[in-house]
């Protein structure tokens, strides 16, 4: 019997923010990096925390390491403080509550105690606010709060110097305005306290809103620039700290919806002077972004705008200048927040700049830092996205070569728009290694069908086959219905409210044969599973997606027939199934999503396809997934829920064995400010430590969350492994052959011909820990009449494990040549047990009743195998288990 781990979909999140509170210096391990992810994402606070929108580092804490300041605008805004963990990345953030949300922030030593301060905007999700709050330093890094200040209307963009050379740091603000643009900046002293003084406010040009300092005509004193939405900047010379306009520039021509310019001063040419660098979300033109330089001629006097081109999509919302590879020239560091990605536009060596690199990011990145965060004299990058609250960060190698790991391609990029199907992972060719299959639709010309990328044995895959279908291949397994050991092909299909069961049958090459066409589902599928709910040794198809509703449809033995759909009745969405013998009476058990407010529900099984009345089991409200598997070593089912209302996260719950749970713990994980969040859920080892981990892939956030387990039910802290993509779901396995665990994320990608979606798979490298070779078999106590259950973890996902038993002995057995002459560890004679199908995370179990007449005393052994590769040649074995019958 199998225990089906479903992969579905599921959104978005909550955490209640602590503000004002401290943590001071956290001690904690760094996150373990598993995966050669692009990138690894902190939390910078929590939805519906303030989204994360600007941000300073600075070492607060005087380690050495760089740390992060962010500031949240919108709703419950707060300064975030992330401190360094000095091997590339950050502790969990310490929060202080802000007046009114914040659209930037400054950090510096304002009260010269040798410490780094920070200044905080108090703008307004109307540009109400008036003021700027100070936050003092305590010397370690958590933070007292200094009061606010006035700096007049519509506080927007900040920056920080001597404007008048009295060795203490003042504050420049712009201002801005809600609809009617704002048309003017403050200068704001410090009092020599570590305090200001009033503003002092300069009218200028119309829709000022970002501004930075630094000596622009090189007297020595730092001047300013202010950005304005009008696609201009303003150049603004200082005379012993009072301001006044040298010239305003024109950016790029063709620019459009000029809104949230950046504006950032550096040397870019190397001549000793500082230029300026302008952008918006609009510049460059509809279709291709850029960013605006004004070279400065030495003297504050600038040329016309200069295109550095960025590529497809938008301009950019902030400007980071670093050397991040490594030549000793300046490169550019800008995120187009729409488009949710980033540039680095490296420096050619001459003061100019060559091609711009593409890379991913999180959910509508708005901010961007270079520091050395792993102590390997280069510079890494972090993004802040404010869509999905995190810091982003991406290693250097040491050249800037940030990875991004390539796309293959599950439908024909030139067809898109193109809706697509969960993914199908399995050995289909029994080759020894894991394939993909995807089904799509091509919604422009009514094409449908299912893609198979064969894998190579190294991680690259063959071109895709094709088979044609009538209708969109909504949701898939791939499970052996046909008993002969080979994965079959398990749809449901949809077209216009309309759907049917259909089978693919394989015919031991890893070929599809014919569709089959069975029972009408009539409803959108959203869930499919396979399992012997009618206990006739065949796999039987459970179908969820209408409300309120599991369709079963029984399997006449090979897979050439399957009965009319029975219904089953719940109370809710079904979107997500789950199977497994929680009450341990030999029958498969379902597990069903209840709604929103009931969470999940339980309908025990009769062992004949037929299900109890629902009863509800508490987890995190809005259930998108569920898993079942062992958490513990208890012998005992449980379940892992992935939620999706009051906060995205993982509810853990032990099973006692009855068909009862132990209290839930719960876990956040990824966050989405627009998108639905969670796609799917898979368990398996990830690290190799014997326990249960679990993941989810997430929409928004375009990352995965793995939450390690502890082998006692309870999980570490979520870690956020970037994608690059718009992720669906994902399998994990040994995808390249190098005995660590991959994961396969399906993700929604845009056509560089359409610019529309369409479906590709994303595959990061397994770094540590590692698949172990061989099956790992266990197994409850054999007692009369009562039912028995038979573990095995640790194969691949899909593939048929086989149940052997000797009630002679154990030592040197047979080499049968069905498996490639592997030798099994059971004295003759040897009787088989059964088969099940393993689920995602490489787990699958075998539920028989002990005969009650079975001599009580009698020694049984047992081993588990799993035929692989080419006659066999590939097949595993697991441990031995011997025990006796009990009374």
């Amino acid at each position: 019997m199998l225990l089906a781990t479903s992969l579905l979909l599921a959104p978005m999140a909550a955490w209640t923010s602590q503000a004002p509170v401290t943590t001071g210096a956290l001690v904690q391990a760094p996150d373990p990096v598993l995966f050669d992810a692009p990138w690894i994402g902190y939390d910078i606070a929590r939805y519906p925390d303030g989204l994360s929108w600007a941000s300073r580092t600075a070492d607060f804490n005087g380690d050495g390491a760089p740390d992060l300041a962010a500031v949240g605008y919108d709703y419950n805004p707060s300064l975030s403080i992330l401190l360094g963990d000095g091997a590339g990345g950050y502790l969990p953030p310490a929060q202080y509550a802000l007046v009114l949300g914040a659209w930037d922030l400054e950090a510096a030593d304002f009260d010269n105690d040798g410490d780094v301060d920070v200044v905080a905007a108090d703008t307004g999700r109307f540009w109400e606010g008036f003021t700027f709050e100070l936050f003092r330093n305590n010397g370690d890094g958590s933070f007292s709060y200094g009061g606010w200040f006035n700096c007049g209307a519509g506080p927007n963009g900040m920056t920080a110097a001597d404007f008048n050379g009295d060795g203490w740091m003042d504050v420049a603000v712009a201002h801005d305005a809600y609809i009617v643009c704002a048309a003017s900046f403050a200068v704001v002293l410090n009092d020599q306290n570590g305090g200001f003084l009033a503003p002092r406010t300069y009218t200028i040009g119309s829709c000022s809103n970002d501004i930075d300092a630094g000596d622009l005509d090189g007297d020595g004193d730092p001047d300013l620039v202010v950005g304005h939405e009008g696609n201009r900047a303003s150049i603004l010379r200082n005379d012993n700290g009072a301001f006044s306009v040298q010239e305003v520039k024109d950016a790029l021509p063709g620019a459009f919806i000029g809104v949230s310019p950046a504006v950032q001063m550096a040397d870019v040419d190397h001549d000793g002077d500082n230029d300026v660098l302008y952008t918006h979300e609009g510049a460059g033109g509809v279709s291709v972004g850029a960013v605006a330089l004004f070279r400065n001629n030495g003297a504050a006097g600038f040329g016309a705008a200069q295109r550095i081109t960025l590529g497809p999509g938008n301009g950019g919302v902030h400007v980071a200048t670093a050397d991040v590879t490594g030549d000793g020239w300046i490169d550019l560091l800008v995120p187009t927040e729409i488009t949710q990605k980033w540039w680095l536009v490296p420096g050619d060596g001459a003061g100019g700049f060559g091609a711009a690199r593409e890379l991913r990011a999180g959910e509508f990145p708005r901010s961007i830092e270079a520091t050395d965060l792993d102590g390997d004299a280069d510079l890494d990058v972090t993004v802040v996205a404010s869509g999905s609250l995190e810091a982003c960060v991406y290693l250097n190698p040491g050249d800037g070569a940030f990875e991004q790991r390539p796309v293959i391609e599950m439908s024909d990029p030139r067809e898109a728009p193109t809706s697509f199907s969960n993914l199908g992972s399995a050995d289909i060719d029994l080759d020894g290694d894991l394939d993909l299959v995807v089904g799509f639709s091509h919604n422009f010309n009514d094409r449908y069908g299912l893609t198979v990328r064969r894998n190579n044995g190294d991680g690259s895959f063959a071109s895709g086959e094709t088979y044609n279908t009538s209708r969109l291949p909504d949701a898939l397994t791939l499970s052996d219905v046909s008993g002969d050991g080979y994965v079959d092909l398990v749809f449901a299909d949809y077209l216009q409210f309309s759907s049917n069961l259909r089978v693919r049958l394989n015919d031991g090459t890893g070929a599809f044969g014919a569709g089959m066409t069975f029972g009408a589902v009539g409803c959108d599928p959203e869930a499919i599973e396979t399992a012997d709910v009618d206990e006739d040794g065949d796999l039987d198809v459970l179908v969820g997606g209408c409300y309120g509703v599991v369709q079963i449809s029984k399997n006449n033995g090979d897979g050439t027939g399957f009965s009319a759909f029975l219904r089953h009745t719940v109370n809710g969405n079904t979107h997500a199934l789950g199977l497994g013998d929680f009450n341990e009476d030999g029958h498969l058990d379902l597990l069903t999503p209840s709604g929103q407010q009931g969470a999940l529900e339980i309908s025990f099984g009769n062992g004949d396809g037929s299900f109890d009345a629902p009863l509800p089991v508490a987890t995190g409200r809005d259930v998108h997934a569920v898993a079942v598997t062992h958490l513990d070593a208890d012998g005992h089912l449980d379940l892992a829920a992935i939620y999706n209302l009051d906060g995205t996260g993982l509810t853990a719950r032990r099973g006692r064995g009855n068909g009862d749970f132990f209290l839930a713990n719960s876990y956040m994980g990824s966050q989405s400010s627009r998108f639905d969040q969670v796609r799917s859920v898979a368990t398996s080892d990830v690290n190799a430590d014997g326990f249960s981990d679990v993941m989810t892939a997430n929409f928004g956030s375009q990352d995965i969350c793995v939450w390690l387990g502890r082998g006692d039910g309870t999980f570490e802290e979520v870690i956020r492994y970037g994608v690059g993509q718009q992720a669906w779901d994902l399998h994990h396995g040994d995808y390249d052959g190098d005995g660590l665990g991959d994961v396969a994320v399906l993700v929604e990608r845009d056509s560089p011909f359409t610019s529309w979606y369409y479906p590709g798979v994303v595959v990061l490298r397994g770094l540590v820990g590692g698949l172990p070779n061989d099956l790992a078999l266990s197994q409850g106590e054999l007692r009369r009449g009562q039912p028995a259950v038979f573990t095995v973890s640790h194969a691949l996902p899909g593939e048929t494990v086989y149940f052997l038993y000797s009630r002679n002995d154990t030592g040197a057995g047979p080499c049968p040549p069905q498996l490639g002459g592997l030798c099994l560890n059971l004295l003759r004679p040897i009787t088989g047990l059964g088969s099940a199908q393993t689920d995602a995370g490489g787990t699958a179990a075998l539920v028989l009743t002990v005969p009650a007449g079975a001599p009580a005393g009698q020694d049984v052994h047992t081993q588990a195998v799993a035929r692989r590769g080419p006659g066999g040649a590939g097949s595993v074995k697991s441990n031995t288990v011997s025990t006796s019958i009990l009374p």
